[in-house]
């Protein structure tokens, strides 16, 4: 109430008002609740990072020594290790170890980063197809997409410096697949999605299934003329031969490797391990009911989505060709992995490609319900869309709690794994206990000649003094006396 002129005059708020103070809730809101899983992540990587070089990352030693030496080449960076091609990613650590001195933080830095990228492009993918749904939008996925993408239960990927090489691979996976989905501007995005197939495949063996992902993606894609779509097949075709070819020249198989035909032998354990590869994001207890559910819902959703008419089946290739990835590195690490068991496949690293089969999953609940409560589903009566988008929202709401059930789960195996790295660091100097020394590396003896190359050039624990000296010695590093 205010007082004109003595006359009293009511006020009332103004629609206009209240409409842009829920617009800043529904953009701020679902915002914080992004931010949440990634300061967990930042924060666990903060704590738990020890900052020593562990396992497989020792391989690195002979290389970074050749790098000081002046004497690496193209080779040493394209040979295998294990099934894998790590060009990509030895590129980054050994640029970060010169730039570093071998300072294991940063080398995690970037897998976060490398993450919020990934986290970014689905994002992103996300606000092209709710385009249509004015009311909804896409602010609500986001919260989703941050849970499943900065989940703990890939604890490896965070606190391992090696594992940048997943991240890569899911990142050039993404990126292409997003290249390759859009409508317009074909020719160019053709032209990037190719040199994202190389990094994928040459950042981890999986990235192999990006050449079948692409031409399922190509071959659902309306391109105008059947003559545009064998052109880009064709170039598509060559493109992941010329790729392949060179990735198994003078490929040899591991000794540990399963035998390649025992996924034959044993279909009924390989279609397990799968279902576990798949499940393993929402938890390991039930990983394999949980790969199971995680299919049966791409399956309803996409049906549900196109069925109701809430998008056109071509706005559902992305998430299809994500998930599909998903499956084939499942079957691709099953192929190569079965001989260790089914359970192998709970390995918190590959959580890492399965989440994109959750991931799409998520996309497509959140549209099937958004589409429906916008009254998108014109095909239905009202009372079946309200309880149809209620049941996909509440599946995703189930699927999300589980995630952070297992993103829980993953903190103390991460805060063990740091407790037993940070006893072997303190070994490191003195290099006499062969148990501490199987912690970083399964052959102790081997290791202290690699340590001794990590005294000899000043890097990681040794890089603050002269000399190999070690971090309490004093004196000036590495840097300061001009050696480096």
């Amino acid at each position: 109430m205010t007082r004109e002129g003595g006359a009293t005059k009511s006020t009332k708020c103004e629609p206009t008002q209240v409409r842009s103070g829920g617009v800043a809730l529904a953009t701020v809101l679902p915002l914080a609740l992004a931010i949440a899983p990634l300061a967990v992540a930042v924060w666990a990587v903060a704590r738990y990072t020890v900052d020593l070089p562990w396992m497989d990352e020792w391989e690195l030693v002979p290389l970074v020594e050749r790098s000081y030496e002046g004497t690496l080449s193209l080779r040493d960076l394209w040979m295998a290790h294990n099934e894998h091609r790590f060009l990509f990613p030895r590129l980054i650590l050994l640029a970060l170890v010169r730039l570093t001195r071998w300072n294991v933080y940063y080398e995690v830095a970037a897998n976060v980063v490398l993450a919020c990228a990934i986290a970014a492009l689905l994002v992103w993918q996300a606000r092209l197809t709710a385009r249509p749904f004015a009311r909804w939008g896409a602010s609500w996925l986001v919260p989703a997409v941050s849970v499943l993408v900065f989940s703990l239960a890939q604890w490896e990927n965070w606190i391992w410096g090696w594992q940048v090489a997943i991240w890569l691979n899911v990142l050039a996976v993404v990126g292409g697949v997003i290249l390759l989905t859009q409508e317009r501007s074909f020719g160019w995005r053709l032209g990037l999605a190719i040199p994202c197939g190389v990094v994928a495949q040459y950042s981890f063996a999986n990235g192999i299934g990006y050449w079948i992902v692409g031409l399922f993606a190509l071959a659902v894609r309306p391109l105008g003329s059947a003559r545009a779509k064998g052109a880009a097949i064709a170039v598509w075709v060559v493109a992941a031969a010329a790729a392949t070819g060179s990735y198994l020249y003078g490929y040899q198989v591991p000794a540990y490797q399963s035998p390649v035909a025992l996924f034959l032998q044993q279909p009924a354990e390989f279609a397990r391990y799968i279902l576990i590869y798949l499940g393993r994001p929402l938890g390991a207890p039930h990983a394999a009911m949980m790969g199971l559910l995680g299919l049966l819902c791409l399956g309803a959703a996409g049906a549900g989505v196109v069925r109701l008419r809430v998008l056109p089946a071509r706005e559902l290739t992305p998430y299809l060709c994500l998930s599909l990835y998903a499956i084939l590195s499942a079957a691709i690490t099953g192929v190569g992995r079965l001989g260790f068991g089914a359970l192998q496949a709970l390995t918190p690293r590959y959580v890492t490609i399965a989440n994109l089969l959750w991931v799409s999953n998520a996309a497509l609940l959140y549209f099937l319900g958004a589409g429906l409560l916008g009254r998108r589903g014109e095909g239905a009566h009202p009372g079946y869309r309200l309880a149809a988008a209620g049941s996909a929202w509440l599946a995703l709401l189930i699927m999300l709690l589980a995630s952070i059930q297992s993103s829980a789960e993953g903190l103390p195996a991460m805060a063990a794994t740091s407790a037993r790295l940070a006893a072997a660091r303190a070994e490191v100097r003195s290099a006499k206990d062969p148990e501490l020394l199987r912690v970083l590396y399964p052959d102790p003896d081997l290791l202290r000649k690699r340590i001794k190359v990590l005294q000899q050039l000043d890097l990681s624990l040794f890089r603050e003094s002269p000399s190999g000296r070690g971090e309490d010695a004093g004196g000036p590093g590495r840097g300061e006396t001009g050696r480096d």
